[in-house]
């Protein structure tokens, strides 16, 4: 239908009589009606995509710990911060001048199906834990998980809100921390710091962090803002308050994680908000990924085999790599398939957007020639991981 126009001319001049006139404007209102209509629907479809975009204000990536790429739990021995969910690190120092083994362990836990306990959508939640935990020393113990949020201007001169769900084993305090790492060659950290008294049932908590501006400062390379959750800090040599006890009977469960700026230190967090799976993977995968099955190379020797794995979307850095499972299924394309048990693993080249897989070890079930076209037939073997 199209708009009639009313001729007022006079009826023997060719203009519309007083019923035709009428009629005109009653299908004219009709259409008018019909417009409005479609402008509300755009108004509407605009809202609801400017809800959807929203989702891009939580800065945290796997906040719902629902992607474990190298697998359901971890554990392991070290001094540096160590990763199993994506883009989340678990770290068990026992100080300066602390010795002994301290592990670590960040542990899928799953959610029953249907539970209203925390109104996130997601399989899992993430229990952190010190399962063992050696002499602690004079300084600087901690016991924390924490992911590096990418850009130290991230949130610079603005207050972040960072919400989340938690229970814990007893009641205890956590410090939430966030320190901007000003890179390589950049100014030096500044840390903010809060806490939150968690006890053992699941309740939504806020902490608010004044953030400096980076105004003045350098920036150098790997910039970030590293946040953090603290089971246990022994003192202020990080810049972050004493929190907890040295034990392993501590632990802390968590879900639901949000970092987002907001207008005031009294501003109420939004709700926890999602992203469409197939967008938080390509994020994670920026930083972390398996490598893929089948992909191709060619043996150097009867021990050795190099294959090339493709990353797209381009992953931060040139990544590193470690094991997912040491037995391999590797195979001579149209030949033969051989097993490799712990080979050593490194990369030989390659930078964001493709790698070359060194191994080394011993094969069974034959000797493969060198030269001979190599496939990888075991899924998910390797862990690249671009953090910082």
């Amino acid at each position: 239908m199209s708009v009639q126009p009313v001729d007022f001319r006079p009826v023997a001049q060719g203009g519309d009589n007083g019923t035709s006139a009428l009629m005109k404007l009653s299908q004219n209102c009709v259409e008018l009606d019909a417009r409005v209509d479609d402008v509300e629907a755009g108004i509407a479809d605009a809202t609801a995509f400017s809800s959807r975009m929203k989702a891009f204000r939580n800065r945290v990536i796997n906040g719902d710990f629902r992607f474990w790429q190298a697998g359901l739990t971890g554990s392991q021995t070290s001094v540096n911060a160590v990763g199993w969910g994506d883009r989340w690190l678990f770290q068990a120092y026992p100080g300066s001048g602390g010795s002994g083994n301290s592990t670590i362990t960040g542990t899928a836990q799953a959610f029953a199906l249907g539970q209203t306990d925390v109104p996130v959508e997601t399989p899992y939640f993430c229990r952190l834990k010190a399962s063992t935990l050696g002499s602690q020393g004079g300084t600087g113990s901690i016991i924390r998980m924490l992911q590096y949020i990418e850009d130290v201007r991230t949130f610079g001169g603005q207050v972040m809100a960072v919400s989340f769900w938690a229970k814990a084993d007893s009641n205890r305090t956590i410090v939430v921390a966030a320190a901007q790492a000003f890179g390589t060659g950049g100014s030096a950290a500044v840390v903010v710091n809060g806490t939150a008294a968690i006890t053992t049932v699941w309740a939504r908590y806020t902490v608010y962090l004044t953030m400096p501006s980076v105004a003045g400062k350098t920036v150098g390379t790997n910039s970030n803002v590293n946040l953090s959750f603290y089971l246990y800090n022994q003192d202020t040599t990080g810049g972050v308050t004493p929190v907890g006890t040295w034990t392993t009977a501590a632990y802390l469960d968590i879900c639901g994680v949000q970092a987002e700026a907001v207008a005031t230190n009294t501003t109420p967090a939004t709700d926890f908000e999602y992203r469409a799976l197939q967008v938080e993977q390509l994020l994670v995968q920026r930083y972390s990924r398996p490598t893929s099955q089948l992909i191709t190379g060619r043996f150097g020797s009867s021990s050795s085999v190099r294959f090339f794995q493709p990353l797209n979307p381009p992953m931060r850095r040139t990544p590193d790599i470690s094991f997912i499972t040491a037995n391999l299924n590797v195979e001579a394309t149209q030949v033969a398939i051989y097993s490799m048990n712990t080979p050593a693993v490194g990369l030989s080249g390659g930078n964001e957007t493709c790698v070359a897989i060194d191994l080394n070890g011993t094969i069974s079930g034959g000797t493969p020639s060198a030269g001979a076209l190599a496939q990888l037939n075991t899924a998910n073997a390797f862990i690249l991981r671009a953090e910082f």
